[in-house]
Protein backbone atom coordinates (compact mmCIF):
# COMPACT_ATOMS: atom_id res chain seq x y z
CA UNK A 1 0.00 0.00 0.00
CA UNK A 2 1.50 3.33 -1.05
CA UNK A 3 1.90 6.38 1.18
CA UNK A 4 -0.58 8.25 -0.99
CA UNK A 5 -3.14 5.45 -0.57
CA UNK A 6 -2.71 5.51 3.20
CA UNK A 7 -3.20 9.30 3.22
CA UNK A 8 -6.35 8.94 1.14
CA UNK A 9 -7.80 6.36 3.55
CA UNK A 10 -6.95 8.50 6.56
CA UNK A 11 -8.58 11.57 5.09
CA UNK A 12 -11.59 9.56 3.99
CA UNK A 13 -12.06 8.40 7.58
CA UNK A 14 -11.70 11.96 8.86
CA UNK A 15 -14.25 13.20 6.35
CA UNK A 16 -16.67 10.46 7.41
CA UNK A 17 -16.19 11.45 11.04
CA UNK A 18 -17.09 15.00 10.11
CA UNK A 19 -20.12 14.10 8.03
CA UNK A 20 -21.93 11.33 9.92
CA UNK A 21 -22.60 13.14 13.23
CA UNK A 22 -23.83 16.15 11.33
CA UNK A 23 -26.39 14.21 9.28
CA UNK A 24 -28.38 13.46 12.42
CA UNK A 25 -28.04 17.02 13.69
CA UNK A 26 -29.72 18.48 10.63
CA UNK A 27 -32.82 16.36 11.36
CA UNK A 28 -33.10 17.56 14.96
CA UNK A 29 -36.49 18.63 16.20
CA UNK A 30 -37.41 22.31 16.36
CA UNK A 31 -36.51 24.34 19.43
CA UNK A 32 -39.27 24.88 22.01
CA UNK A 33 -40.87 28.29 22.17
CA UNK A 34 -39.01 29.23 25.35
CA UNK A 35 -35.43 29.64 24.18
CA UNK A 36 -32.48 28.69 26.39
CA UNK A 37 -29.88 31.18 25.15
CA UNK A 38 -27.01 29.45 26.95
CA UNK A 39 -27.86 26.09 25.36
CA UNK A 40 -28.21 27.69 21.93
CA UNK A 41 -24.87 29.44 22.29
CA UNK A 42 -23.14 26.25 23.47
CA UNK A 43 -24.34 24.45 20.34
CA UNK A 44 -23.37 27.47 18.23
CA UNK A 45 -19.76 27.42 19.53
CA UNK A 46 -19.47 23.67 18.87
CA UNK A 47 -20.58 24.22 15.28
CA UNK A 48 -18.13 27.12 14.92
CA UNK A 49 -15.31 24.81 16.04
CA UNK A 50 -16.54 22.22 13.52
CA UNK A 51 -16.25 24.77 10.69
CA UNK A 52 -12.56 25.23 11.53
CA UNK A 53 -11.89 21.49 11.34
CA UNK A 54 -13.69 21.10 8.03
CA UNK A 55 -11.97 24.16 6.56
CA UNK A 56 -8.57 22.76 7.55
CA UNK A 57 -9.41 19.51 5.72
CA UNK A 58 -10.54 21.47 2.67
CA UNK A 59 -7.34 23.52 2.67
CA UNK A 60 -5.25 20.34 2.77
CA UNK A 61 -7.24 18.39 0.19
CA UNK A 62 -7.19 21.23 -2.32
CA UNK A 63 -3.46 20.55 -2.73
CA UNK A 64 -4.00 16.84 -3.34
CA UNK A 65 -4.64 15.21 -6.70
CA UNK A 66 -8.06 13.71 -7.48
CA UNK A 67 -9.65 15.29 -4.40
CA UNK A 68 -12.28 17.53 -6.05
CA UNK A 69 -15.20 15.24 -5.14
CA UNK A 70 -14.13 15.09 -1.49
CA UNK A 71 -13.67 18.87 -1.38
CA UNK A 72 -17.12 19.43 -2.86
CA UNK A 73 -18.70 17.14 -0.24
CA UNK A 74 -16.93 19.00 2.56
CA UNK A 75 -17.93 22.40 1.19
CA UNK A 76 -21.56 21.26 1.08
CA UNK A 77 -21.38 20.13 4.69
CA UNK A 78 -19.67 23.38 5.67
CA UNK A 79 -22.52 25.34 4.09
CA UNK A 80 -25.08 23.23 5.98
CA UNK A 81 -23.31 23.87 9.29
CA UNK A 82 -23.14 27.60 8.62
CA UNK A 83 -26.86 27.55 7.79
CA UNK A 84 -27.55 25.81 11.10
CA UNK A 85 -25.43 28.43 12.90
CA UNK A 86 -27.44 31.20 11.26
CA UNK A 87 -30.67 29.52 12.38
CA UNK A 88 -29.48 29.27 16.00
CA UNK A 89 -28.37 32.89 15.94
CA UNK A 90 -31.74 34.06 14.63
CA UNK A 91 -33.55 32.08 17.35
CA UNK A 92 -31.60 33.98 19.99
CA UNK A 93 -32.19 37.35 18.33
CA UNK A 94 -35.93 36.66 18.15
CA UNK A 95 -35.98 35.52 21.79
CA UNK A 96 -34.57 38.77 23.21
CA UNK A 97 -36.31 41.21 20.88
CA UNK A 98 -38.59 43.73 22.62
CA UNK A 99 -41.76 45.22 21.17
CA UNK A 100 -42.25 48.97 20.75
CA UNK A 101 -44.23 49.29 23.97
CA UNK A 102 -41.50 47.65 26.03
CA UNK A 103 -38.82 49.82 24.43
CA UNK A 104 -40.82 53.00 25.01
CA UNK A 105 -41.28 52.11 28.69
CA UNK A 106 -37.55 51.55 29.12
CA UNK A 107 -36.79 54.81 27.31
CA UNK A 108 -39.13 56.72 29.63
CA UNK A 109 -37.45 55.14 32.64
CA UNK A 110 -34.00 56.04 31.34
CA UNK A 111 -34.94 59.66 30.56
CA UNK A 112 -36.28 60.09 34.09
CA UNK A 113 -33.07 58.74 35.58
CA UNK A 114 -30.95 60.93 33.32
CA UNK A 115 -32.75 64.03 34.58
CA UNK A 116 -32.05 63.04 38.18
CA UNK A 117 -28.34 62.43 37.49
CA UNK A 118 -27.75 65.65 35.54
CA UNK A 119 -29.88 68.07 37.59
CA UNK A 120 -27.68 69.98 40.10
CA UNK A 121 -30.73 70.43 42.36
CA UNK A 122 -31.43 66.70 42.50
CA UNK A 123 -30.19 64.68 45.50
CA UNK A 124 -28.95 62.16 42.91
CA UNK A 125 -26.89 64.68 40.92
CA UNK A 126 -23.56 63.24 39.76
CA UNK A 127 -20.81 65.83 39.43
CA UNK A 128 -19.00 63.96 36.70
CA UNK A 129 -18.65 63.85 32.93
CA UNK A 130 -21.42 61.65 31.60
CA UNK A 131 -21.24 59.84 28.29
CA UNK A 132 -24.99 59.22 28.51
CA UNK A 133 -26.72 55.86 28.49
CA UNK A 134 -28.08 53.09 26.32
CA UNK A 135 -30.91 50.60 26.70
CA UNK A 136 -29.79 47.03 27.29
CA UNK A 137 -32.61 45.10 25.61
CA UNK A 138 -31.34 41.78 26.98
CA UNK A 139 -31.29 42.74 30.67
CA UNK A 140 -34.15 45.21 30.04
CA UNK A 141 -32.61 48.18 31.82
CA UNK A 142 -30.71 51.40 31.01
CA UNK A 143 -26.98 51.57 31.61
CA UNK A 144 -25.30 54.91 32.40
CA UNK A 145 -21.60 55.58 31.88
CA UNK A 146 -19.38 58.21 33.51
CA UNK A 147 -15.76 59.09 32.85
CA UNK A 148 -14.42 61.15 35.75
CA UNK A 149 -15.37 59.33 38.90
CA UNK A 150 -17.48 56.50 40.22
CA UNK A 151 -20.88 57.66 41.54
CA UNK A 152 -21.41 56.66 45.15
CA UNK A 153 -25.01 56.32 46.29
CA UNK A 154 -26.05 55.32 49.79
CA UNK A 155 -28.46 52.41 50.20
CA UNK A 156 -31.17 54.83 51.36
CA UNK A 157 -30.62 57.08 48.34
CA UNK A 158 -30.89 54.16 45.94
CA UNK A 159 -34.03 52.92 47.63
CA UNK A 160 -35.57 56.39 47.41
CA UNK A 161 -34.60 56.65 43.74
CA UNK A 162 -36.20 53.32 42.93
CA UNK A 163 -39.42 54.40 44.65
CA UNK A 164 -39.56 57.70 42.77
CA UNK A 165 -42.86 58.27 41.01
CA UNK A 166 -41.30 58.40 37.57
CA UNK A 167 -38.82 55.56 38.01
CA UNK A 168 -40.09 52.02 38.28
CA UNK A 169 -38.11 49.18 39.75
CA UNK A 170 -37.44 46.38 37.27
CA UNK A 171 -36.15 43.00 38.42
CA UNK A 172 -34.68 44.66 41.51
CA UNK A 173 -32.31 46.63 39.29
CA UNK A 174 -33.76 49.65 37.47
CA UNK A 175 -30.40 50.67 36.01
CA UNK A 176 -26.67 50.01 36.08
CA UNK A 177 -23.77 52.45 36.20
CA UNK A 178 -20.25 52.00 34.92
CA UNK A 179 -17.06 54.04 34.83
CA UNK A 180 -15.54 54.08 31.34
CA UNK A 181 -11.79 54.45 30.98
CA UNK A 182 -11.23 55.68 27.45
CA UNK A 183 -7.46 55.46 27.69
CA UNK A 184 -7.02 51.89 28.86
CA UNK A 185 -3.87 50.76 30.62
CA UNK A 186 -1.52 48.49 28.73
CA UNK A 187 0.31 45.29 29.53
CA UNK A 188 3.22 43.44 28.01
CA UNK A 189 2.15 40.09 26.65
CA UNK A 190 3.92 36.81 26.03
CA UNK A 191 1.54 35.21 23.54
CA UNK A 192 0.27 35.88 20.01
CA UNK A 193 3.72 36.91 18.78
CA UNK A 194 5.33 33.66 17.67
CA UNK A 195 2.50 32.03 15.72
CA UNK A 196 1.19 35.08 13.87
CA UNK A 197 2.52 37.27 11.12
CA UNK A 198 1.99 40.95 10.40
CA UNK A 199 -1.51 41.96 9.36
CA UNK A 200 -3.50 39.33 11.29
CA UNK A 201 -6.12 40.85 13.59
CA UNK A 202 -5.69 39.96 17.25
CA UNK A 203 -1.89 39.85 17.45
CA UNK A 204 0.31 42.04 19.63
CA UNK A 205 1.69 45.39 18.51
CA UNK A 206 3.58 47.92 20.57
CA UNK A 207 4.51 51.57 20.73
CA UNK A 208 7.24 52.36 23.23
CA UNK A 209 6.54 50.24 26.30
CA UNK A 210 2.82 50.01 25.53
CA UNK A 211 1.22 46.88 24.11
CA UNK A 212 -2.14 46.78 22.36
CA UNK A 213 -3.87 44.66 19.72
CA UNK A 214 -3.77 44.88 15.93
CA UNK A 215 -7.37 45.26 14.74
CA UNK A 216 -7.49 44.25 11.10
CA UNK A 217 -5.74 44.77 7.78
CA UNK A 218 -7.04 47.59 5.60
CA UNK A 219 -6.15 49.96 2.77
CA UNK A 220 -6.44 53.74 2.40
CA UNK A 221 -6.12 55.07 -1.16
CA UNK A 222 -4.55 51.77 -2.10
CA UNK A 223 -1.89 51.98 0.61
CA UNK A 224 -1.67 48.80 2.71
CA UNK A 225 -1.74 48.82 6.46
CA UNK A 226 -3.86 48.02 9.48
CA UNK A 227 -6.29 49.65 11.90
CA UNK A 228 -5.88 49.84 15.67
CA UNK A 229 -6.82 52.19 18.54
CA UNK A 230 -5.43 55.73 18.57
CA UNK A 231 -4.56 55.53 22.26
CA UNK A 232 -2.27 52.56 21.54
CA UNK A 233 0.06 54.40 19.14
CA UNK A 234 1.96 57.67 18.94
CA UNK A 235 1.39 60.73 16.78
CA UNK A 236 1.21 60.66 12.99
CA UNK A 237 4.60 59.54 11.70
CA UNK A 238 5.44 57.45 14.76
CA UNK A 239 6.70 53.90 14.23
CA UNK A 240 4.68 50.90 15.36
CA UNK A 241 6.30 47.55 16.14
CA UNK A 242 5.39 43.88 16.25
CA UNK A 243 7.07 41.59 18.76
CA UNK A 244 9.85 41.19 19.44
CA UNK A 245 11.20 44.31 17.72
CA UNK A 246 10.11 44.40 14.07
CA UNK A 247 9.17 47.83 12.71
CA UNK A 248 5.94 47.16 10.76
CA UNK A 249 4.82 50.65 9.84
CA UNK A 250 4.14 54.28 10.70
CA UNK A 251 0.97 55.99 11.90
CA UNK A 252 -0.56 57.59 8.80
CA UNK A 253 -3.87 58.82 10.27
CA UNK A 254 -5.17 59.13 13.81
CA UNK A 255 -8.44 60.24 15.38
CA UNK A 256 -8.64 60.18 19.17
CA UNK A 257 -11.74 62.37 19.28
CA UNK A 258 -14.48 60.70 17.26
CA UNK A 259 -13.51 57.06 16.99
CA UNK A 260 -10.28 56.44 18.97
CA UNK A 261 -8.86 54.83 15.83
CA UNK A 262 -5.68 54.96 13.79
CA UNK A 263 -4.42 53.69 10.45
CA UNK A 264 -0.86 52.37 10.36
CA UNK A 265 0.66 52.20 6.88
CA UNK A 266 3.03 49.28 6.53
CA UNK A 267 6.64 49.76 5.51
CA UNK A 268 7.11 46.00 5.44
CA UNK A 269 7.31 43.68 2.45
CA UNK A 270 4.95 41.23 4.15
CA UNK A 271 1.54 40.75 2.57
CA UNK A 272 -1.67 42.15 4.00
CA UNK A 273 -3.82 39.34 5.43
CA UNK A 274 -7.57 39.64 6.01
CA UNK A 275 -7.73 37.20 8.89
CA UNK A 276 -8.11 37.19 12.68
CA UNK A 277 -6.20 35.08 15.19
CA UNK A 278 -8.39 32.54 17.02
CA UNK A 279 -5.89 30.17 18.60
CA UNK A 280 -2.40 28.78 18.40
CA UNK A 281 -1.73 28.60 14.69
CA UNK A 282 -5.44 29.00 13.89
CA UNK A 283 -7.13 31.93 12.16
CA UNK A 284 -10.50 32.84 10.68
CA UNK A 285 -11.00 34.61 7.36
CA UNK A 286 -12.74 38.00 7.32
CA UNK A 287 -15.27 37.55 4.52
CA UNK A 288 -17.71 40.42 5.19
CA UNK A 289 -17.92 43.78 6.96
CA UNK A 290 -20.72 45.54 8.85
CA UNK A 291 -20.45 48.63 6.67
CA UNK A 292 -23.83 50.02 7.79
CA UNK A 293 -25.98 49.44 10.84
CA UNK A 294 -25.14 47.35 13.88
CA UNK A 295 -25.75 43.74 14.92
CA UNK A 296 -29.24 42.75 16.01
CA UNK A 297 -29.59 42.61 19.79
CA UNK A 298 -28.72 39.07 20.85
CA UNK A 299 -26.06 38.56 18.17
CA UNK A 300 -23.16 36.44 19.42
CA UNK A 301 -19.75 38.05 19.00
CA UNK A 302 -16.10 37.12 19.32
CA UNK A 303 -13.35 39.43 20.57
CA UNK A 304 -9.77 38.22 20.08
CA UNK A 305 -7.25 40.38 21.92
CA UNK A 306 -3.80 40.30 23.46
CA UNK A 307 -4.96 40.64 27.07
CA UNK A 308 -7.88 38.20 27.18
CA UNK A 309 -7.34 35.93 24.20
CA UNK A 310 -10.57 34.78 22.55
CA UNK A 311 -13.72 35.88 24.38
CA UNK A 312 -17.35 35.33 23.35
CA UNK A 313 -20.33 37.47 24.29
CA UNK A 314 -23.71 38.84 23.27
CA UNK A 315 -24.43 42.24 21.71
CA UNK A 316 -26.63 44.26 24.07
CA UNK A 317 -27.18 47.53 22.21
CA UNK A 318 -25.64 50.72 20.81
CA UNK A 319 -24.56 53.29 23.38
CA UNK A 320 -25.50 56.40 21.36
CA UNK A 321 -23.98 58.81 23.90
CA UNK A 322 -20.68 56.97 23.67
CA UNK A 323 -21.15 55.87 20.01
CA UNK A 324 -20.05 52.36 20.90
CA UNK A 325 -21.38 48.82 20.61
CA UNK A 326 -21.99 47.48 24.14
CA UNK A 327 -21.61 43.72 24.58
CA UNK A 328 -21.30 41.01 27.22
CA UNK A 329 -17.80 39.74 26.47
CA UNK A 330 -14.94 39.91 28.98
CA UNK A 331 -12.01 42.19 28.22
CA UNK A 332 -8.97 43.55 30.00
CA UNK A 333 -5.85 45.67 29.55
CA UNK A 334 -4.08 45.04 26.26
CA UNK A 335 -7.27 44.16 24.34
CA UNK A 336 -7.68 47.69 22.96
CA UNK A 337 -7.76 47.46 19.17
CA UNK A 338 -8.98 43.87 19.08
CA UNK A 339 -11.30 42.87 16.21
CA UNK A 340 -14.91 42.11 17.17
CA UNK A 341 -16.43 39.60 14.77
CA UNK A 342 -18.91 36.78 14.34
CA UNK A 343 -17.79 33.19 15.03
CA UNK A 344 -16.59 30.46 12.69
CA UNK A 345 -13.90 29.78 10.11
CA UNK A 346 -15.32 32.68 8.07
CA UNK A 347 -16.34 35.76 10.04
CA UNK A 348 -18.00 39.15 9.69
CA UNK A 349 -16.12 42.14 11.11
CA UNK A 350 -18.47 44.21 13.29
CA UNK A 351 -16.03 46.59 14.93
CA UNK A 352 -12.95 47.20 17.07
CA UNK A 353 -12.72 46.88 20.86
CA UNK A 354 -11.82 50.09 22.71
CA UNK A 355 -12.69 49.92 26.43
CA UNK A 356 -14.93 48.49 29.13
CA UNK A 357 -16.67 49.28 32.40
CA UNK A 358 -17.97 47.09 35.22
CA UNK A 359 -20.71 45.58 33.09
CA UNK A 360 -20.00 45.92 29.37
CA UNK A 361 -17.19 45.88 26.84
CA UNK A 362 -17.32 48.54 24.14
CA UNK A 363 -16.34 48.51 20.48
CA UNK A 364 -16.35 51.12 17.73
CA UNK A 365 -18.68 49.93 14.92
CA UNK A 366 -16.92 49.20 11.64
CA UNK A 367 -19.02 51.63 9.55
CA UNK A 368 -18.19 54.87 11.43
CA UNK A 369 -14.60 53.70 11.86
CA UNK A 370 -14.19 53.09 8.13
CA UNK A 371 -15.72 56.49 7.37
CA UNK A 372 -13.45 58.28 9.85
CA UNK A 373 -10.26 56.75 8.41
CA UNK A 374 -11.45 56.75 4.76
CA UNK A 375 -10.80 53.03 4.37
CA UNK A 376 -11.01 51.62 0.83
Amino acid sequence: MTTKTIKTILFASLIAAMILPFSGMMNATAQPQKVDSDALFSEFVKLADETHKIQELINHLEHEEDSKKQVDVLKTKLALIESKMADLQQQNIDAVKLNDGELNALQKRADALQKQFTNPNSPFYIDSTSTGYFIDEIKKRPHFTFEDKVPQFSANALEALEKDGTVYKLDNSPFTIGLVEKNSHFINCSEREDDCDYGIGGIAIKYGSHTSTLGFSAKVNGDKGFVTVAHGVGNVGSAVYQYPSRDVGDVADKDNGNCDCAFVETNSELATVYRVYTGSGQTSSITSYATSGNPSTGTWLMMTGVGSGVEYGTYAGLHTGYEQMASYYDSEDGDSGAPVTSLGSSVKLYGMHTSNDWTYSYATPYGPLADELDLD
